[in-house]
């Protein structure tokens, strides 16, 4: 499939991939060499009878050079939960993509996203450890209206865990779905909970209306990999959502979307998103 030929045709606009932080898709052709805009995402929880709520504005930053991507994720977190409201930095996403167009209706693409422990743990709005997700993802045309795609990746915790010293730490092995932070976390985390070692997928089909809607059906799923002592299964979450982009002009877009578990296993309940595209 890579074969020399393939290299020669040109490169995407830009990525279709399913995680958080990707620059955007241009249905018109062409590519600007940046862009930037802000992510901002409610998303409701239910955590061991502990409910609650979160908002997250994310600042987002990318640098693209032919078919190569580098960006910068920086959020900011307003948590609502029992203890009350706090507010402070998420942990940072940085990613590296390229992507290739291998035929006229074929896209393919392979990435490296990179979260760093910057933000704040000890209140629950982050985690306290680097995160770690390649993946692989590929694009199908089916003439001018129709798209599916598909994505695949892993993502690996590093550094060092805490020990469990039992007490508070059981809500926050419940809420991070088997990391245990121990006594060193002093919150569980309710934002972006996630294991030490996991498999993401993704799979969408979309629809694009006239020059400015493109809509999709999408399928987000996680699967648990860390296999802690206590629980040596493999948890399947999969979460089903929809999403409309609106091209205001070639440079500029706006894109809404929804989502919510269809698993009884479920870190979260429903999540609202919209996200503003500014491309030079």
């Amino acid at each position: 499939m890579f074969s020399a030929a393939v290299f020669l045709l040109p490169a995407l606009a830009g990525a279709f991939c399913g995680l958080q932080s990707c620059p955007r898709v241009n249905p018109h052709g062409g590519s600007h060499p940046f862009e930037a805009g802000i992510r901002a995402r409610v998303v409701t929880f239910d955590i061991e009878g502990q409910e609650g709520a979160y908002g997250v504005a994310s600042p987002r930053f990318f640098a693209k050079v032919r078919g190569l991507s580098l960006g910068v994720e920086v959020p900011w977190v307003n948590l609502h939960a029992e203890e009350g409201v706090t507010s402070g930095l998420g942990n940072p996403l940085l990613m590296v993509q390229y992507a290739r167009r291998l035929s006229h209706d074929w896209s393919a693409e392979a990435g490296l996203q990179v979260e760093l422990p910057f933000g704040d743990a000890d209140h629950g709005l982050a985690g306290d450890h680097t995160m770690v997700l390649p993946w692989i993802g590929a694009r199908k045309e089916w003439g001018m209206r129709w798209h599916t795609s598909g994505m695949l990746g892993f993502s690996q915790a590093l550094g060092e865990k805490l020990q469990d010293d039992g007490g508070g730490a059981a809500l926050a092995k419940s809420a991070h779905n088997g990391v245990d932070h121990g006594a060193g976390q002093a919150a569980p985390l309710f934002v972006n909970p996630h294991g030490d070692r996991e498999v993401h997928w993704r799979a969408a089909v979309g629809l694009r209306l006239g020059e400015r809607w493109t809509f999709e059906d999408f399928l987000l799923g996680q699967a648990d990999i860390t296999k802690p002592d206590e629980n040596p299964e493999t948890v399947h979450y999969v979460r089903n959502g929809i999403s409309a982009e609106w091209a205001v002009t070639h440079a500029v877009a706006l894109q809404m979307a929804a989502d919510a578990p269809v698993t009884s296993a479920r870190r979260s309940e429903a999540a609202l998103g919209i996200d503003v595209k500014v491309a030079w």
